[in-house]
């Protein structure tokens, strides 16, 4: 069992090291957005928002507004 300030998470004994790799990758990946953010690159640029709103505007992916957009 692992917290901190954003939450708490269980992992079982038998993954402790996949979770602990997975975390780092995470970790690392967070500290290049912020060195980014930090040299004055746009963080909707760094996490490509422009890419990823694209791709859902292809798919309605929450269930109400699959509902409304059938009824037009």
């Amino acid at each position: 069992m692992v917290g901190d300030e954003d939450g708490v998470v269980v992992v079982p004994a038998g993954r402790l090291e996949e979770a602990a790799a997975i975390a780092g990758r995470i970790l690392s990946a967070e500290q290049e957005i912020a060195r980014q953010i930090r040299a004055g690159r746009d963080i909707g640029e760094i996490l490509r928002c422009d890419e990823v709103l694209a791709r859902k505007a292809k798919g309605v992916f929450v269930p109400q507004l699959r509902a409304v957009e059938r009824d037009k």
